[in-house]
């Protein structure tokens, strides 16, 4: 009997040691999980801040023709709303993506870009302010603000095709993540289970040693 306890003693201590160490499992797994999604979170406010940005230079472009073609001042709100929104879209750009070498290249490259655009819009917009549209809109005839654009839009193609690349590396991290996830509590489940069994039938095979002794203590009073 004491050699069937002792075995179901050391039994219960090997089951929860197993369920400490599946537990730190999961706890590391659910980290992972966490971070996967963090990271997969980032990516896509990196995605839309580039909508965002391409949204403001549209904006900037707009403000700058109809200005241009009416000589309306309201058309300029848009102008400088959409020049200010694409300064601050731009610096949040460098911030979300300084971990990534290849993206702060990508994004270098734009602000280039937009520094050409934007000072092609103002020189315009200056011009018209001036009375002479006549040579502001013969410098849009040219075609230089359109091939501005497409630079842009080229630029903001190739820092889109980055962070879709991240995005499934980090969609495919956080699932693998939530599978181990499943694992782990599907494994405590089942040990915490066993851990219960064993300990029900360690107390039940002590609480017989305890009656069986006082049973002979019992029986040894009665004979003396």
């Amino acid at each position: 009997m004491r050699r069937v306890w002792v075995t179901g003693l050391l039994a219960f201590l090997g089951l929860a040691a197993l369920v400490a160490t599946f537990g730190l499992g999961a706890v590391r797994a659910s980290t992972e999980r966490t971070e996967a999604e963090a990271r997969r979170v980032h990516t896509l406010e990196v995605l839309v801040d580039a909508a965002r940005l391409m949204s403001s230079v549209l904006a900037m472009q707009r403000g700058q023709r109809g200005f241009l073609l009416t000589d309306d001042p309201a058309f300029l709100d848009p102008y400088f709303e959409g020049l200010n929104r694409s300064g601050d879209l731009r610096a949040k750009l460098r911030r979300e993506t300084t971990d990534n070498p290849r993206q702060q290249a990508n994004i270098a490259a734009l602000e280039g870009i937009i520094d050409d655009l934007s000072s092609h819009l103002a020189e315009t917009v200056s011009l018209a302010r001036a009375g002479r549209s006549e040579a502001a809109l013969a410098m849009v005839s040219a075609g230089e603000g359109r091939r501005h654009m497409q630079e842009i839009e080229a630029a903001l193609d190739r820092i889109n095709a980055e962070e879709a690349r991240l995005l499934a590396l980090r969609n495919a991290a956080a699932g693998a993540a939530d599978r181990r996830v499943k694992r782990y509590t599907t494994a405590l489940t089942l040990l915490g289970a066993l851990l219960l069994l064993l300990s029900s039938a360690l107390s039940l095979a002590a609480l017989r040693r305890q009656l069986q002794r006082a049973e002979i203590d019992a029986l040894d009073r009665a004979e003396d």
